[in-house]
């Protein structure tokens, strides 16, 4: 009767023992239907220059030549310009009238150019050329962005300028807060006919074309109600005078919100002396006396998916993802069939096993 007694209660031992260390697989985290995504879009405007009203020979010999192709997602490497070079190009024997209109509201001077310094995003969906009243400045010499500057009788379609030099991108991931490093470069800080201090300041505007639409304008809806601007720097004042003593550039740190769209997309960078853009919208259009514009063809990355937690019973554990994208094993509570067995099991052993004890106590009297 010991025997039986000792051997009832080792069986219940194993079986709690077993039912305890059962390893089971802990719930894998679901896909949420409410996870945010970010749409992919590319710039669709086809590169490529309209013609002129009175072509040059110059432009005759390059229209006998193969169209450029349209630019990757990352710009071709340019070569690299001196340090404060200014390159100027002969005024050619038809000069184009340029278009007179200034996002500034300063009145431009009627008196023909020779050559301008333009921007070279895709036209005409993004205004670069001269027939589109693209971003423009008459004079170059005084300021620019970079290193080098140059001056074209119109846009180098597409991304084709020399000396897009003045920039330094991080990477820009959508709806999260951009990096941006940006070299202005002054030729002389003590030019009496062109000075530089607290009623003579620099100007630098931004624009993003953050919804890949093939336009500067309006604005992009990010996740959680954070509305970007497109116009995504407005004006930014830039001080010479306050430079280190002897300083002719400076690093501008520019921080801003990215837009939702992953993909390829235009940036324009225009500098300009003493005249700020006027007006709640500005599409990069226009003329400016002084200065110089940049464009650049950058590439947003999507934003990382945020994880939310899965909804499941109050009765089944679950884990998070850790950082090695696996998920820890431990116990499961649960309705499975085998446990449900295994627990009845060790139940009625433990039942036998106190009534085999009390029994044998009470016939032991």
């Amino acid at each position: 009767m010991k025997r039986l007694g000792f051997i009832i209660v080792l069986a219940c031992a194993v079986g709690l023992f077993l039912f305890s260390s059962s390893v089971g697989v802990w719930a894998v985290p679901g896909m949420d239907p409410r996870r945010q995504t970010v749409p992919t879009r590319t710039p669709t405007s086809p590169p490529g220059p309209p013609s002129t009203p009175v072509p040059t020979r110059e432009e005759e010999e390059e229209r006998e030549t193969p169209a450029p192709p349209q630019p990757a997602a990352t710009s071709t490497s340019t070569p690299t310009p001196t340090a404060t070079q200014v390159a100027t190009v002969e005024p050619s024997t038809t000069p184009t009238q340029p278009l007179l209109v200034s996002p500034t509201g300063i009145p431009v001077s009627p008196t023909r150019m020779p050559a301008w310094d333009f921007g070279d995003a895709a036209d005409p969906a993004l205004s670069s050329l001269l027939t589109s009243d693209g971003a423009r400045h008459a004079t170059v010499r005084f300021e620019w962005l970079g290193a080098g500057v140059d001056q074209e009788q119109d846009s180098r379609q597409v991304d084709a300028d020399l000396y897009d030099d003045g920039m330094a991108i991080a990477e820009l991931i959508a709806c999260t807060e951009a990096n941006l490093e940006v070299i202005v470069t002054v030729r002389d800080r003590d030019d009496p006919q062109h000075p530089y201090d607290a009623e003579h300041l620099l100007y630098l505007n931004v624009l993003v074309d953050w919804d890949a639409d093939g336009h500067w304008a309006g604005t992009a809806l990010c996740p959680k109600g954070l509305v970007v601007s497109e116009w995504a720097v407005r004006n930014l004042l830039v001080d010479v005078s306050s430079w280190p003593e002897g300083a002719t550039s400076a690093v501008v740190r520019l921080e801003f919100p990215a837009g939702p769209s992953a993909g390829a997309t235009w940036a324009r960078f225009t500098l300009s002396y003493g005249e700020a853009i006027v007006g709640d919208e500005w599409d990069g259009r226009g003329a400016f006396t002084f200065g110089e514009t940049e464009d650049y063809l950058v590439t947003v990355s999507a934003s990382p998916r945020i994880l939310s937690p899965v909804e499941s019973p109050t009765w089944v554990a679950t884990a998070a993802v850790t950082s090695t994208g696996t998920a820890p094993s431990g116990l499961q509570i649960g309705t499975g069939w085998g446990q449900s067995l295994l627990c009845f099991g060790a139940g009625l052993l433990l039942f036998l096993g106190l009534a085999v004890v009390w029994a044998r106590r009470k016939w032991s009297r």
